[in-house]
């Protein structure tokens, strides 16, 4: 492997921050800064019990699940698992035809212009 190919690895909150800085021009303090503003915002929304809707990526939303029986693996027992509220992320149909695509490097789930194309 060259050393000017770079193996893809996960993307955590100090990375993406990084890329953002790269890609924008921006200090990465700005873009670190830029990066938890919008995970605070989706987080609180998504709180609050409303959408948080990215366009060719996916959706979250809370949703609420039941009260249910379960077993417990180690006893035995039968338990009662209390209701709660979970985040549920629905993908997106192009970032899934994104995920599949045969050369994924030279595609992009960027929202592609209407109309006729300027040559």
């Amino acid at each position: 492997m060259a050393n000017d190919e770079q193996k893809p690895r996960n993307l955590n909150k100090q990375l993406l921050a990084d890329s953002l800085a790269e890609r924008m021009g921006l200090a990465r303090s700005v873009a670190a800064e830029a990066v938890e503003t919008i995970f605070d915002i989706c987080a609180w929304t998504v709180a609050q019990g409303c959408t948080v809707s990215i366009t060719n990526f996916g959706s979250l939303e809370r949703v609420d699940k039941k009260s249910r029986m379960a077993r417990n693996p180690h006893s035995g027992a039968r338990i009662e698992v209390p209701a709660r509220k979970a985040i549920k992320f629905n993908v997106s149909p192009r970032l899934n035809e994104f995920a599949n695509s045969a050369n994924p490097e030279d595609a992009t789930i960027r929202k592609q212009a209407k109309g006729p194309s300027r040559s």
